[in-house]
């Protein structure tokens, strides 16, 4: 699921910025600024605190650039997605 969120974050990237979207054939032309930012989004470990903290990350960058790209999603499936992404409990 991280690797899917990543790879929609990529392709939003790659279409806003007029490079190819499909297969990340447009990755190598990003900023590496955009880059950077996605860094963050790769877990520690496989440990879940590490998981949820990449999901966050990966939710956060998402609704940015759905937000930049002009994507229009309605108020209550950011909600949703936000309260997806908020801390849950550690085991």
């Amino acid at each position: 699921m991280l690797e899917q969120i990543r790879s929609t974050v990529v392709e939003l990237y790659c279409r806003r910025l007029g490079v190819p979207a499909t297969q990340g054939r447009g990755i190598d032309q990003l900023p590496t600024e955009l880059l950077d930012g996605l860094k963050e989004s790769l877990p520690a470990s496989v440990e879940l605190d590490a998981l949820w903290a990449s999901f966050q990350v990966l939710v956060a960058v998402l609704l940015a650039e759905a937000g930049r790209y002009g994507v229009a999603m309605s108020t209550d499936f950011a909600r949703v997605l936000r309260e997806l992404a908020e801390p849950g409990p550690s085991t």
